[in-house]
């Protein structure tokens, strides 16, 4: 009767360890986009923005992996505003993270300094974030830097517009 059970228990145990990993590991499909409709209702702000510097302000850690991820901040001045309380030349500050290597998408939209690009963002605190991972709109001017800073405190800026 105790060897029964202790088999029982065995086998309940190799199912828990087994079957952890499907419950815990996140799905490997990319969300659907959003329409332009649903970004524009859920964004604060929607703006065609210009990418002045792009700044390393830390690292959070990628749990899946173990791994550090850079968080940025970007400092975009607008340049138009279709949705937003903001106005040509107002400063704002997005944040976004470091995107995992293996990821099936892009869970957050990157932002390349002296790009000028629509977007949609959301309000947070005093700082935006995109709204959704296809928050980016046109690209109307391409960076002419495709990379981003790797320390934490470094910062790469746009060349001044002519």
């Amino acid at each position: 009767m105790v060897r029964m059970f202790l088999a029982r228990m065995l086998c309940l145990i190799l199912a828990l360890v087994l079957g952890m990993p499907a419950l815990v590991s996140p799905a490997h499909a990319l969300p659907a986009p959003l329409s332009e409709e649903t970004l524009t209702e859920k964004s604060d702000l929607v703006a065609l923005i210009r990418i002045n510097k792009v700044e390393c302000v830390g690292a959070t850690v990628d749990l899946r992996h173990l791994k550090p991820l850079l968080a940025y901040q970007a400092q975009a001045e607008i340049v138009e505003v279709k949705k937003g309380d903001k106005a040509p030349g107002d400063i704002v500050i997005i944040e976004f993270n470091e995107l995992p290597e293996d990821e099936p998408g892009p869970y957050d939209v990157l932002y390349y300094p002296g790009e000028e690009v629509w977007t949609h963002l959301i309000a947070r605190g005093p700082n935006y974030r995109s709204t959704w991972w296809n928050a980016r709109g046109k690209l109307v001017q391409p960076s002419t830097m495709r990379k981003l800073p790797k320390v934490p405190n470094q910062s790469f800026e746009a060349p001044k517009p002519e």
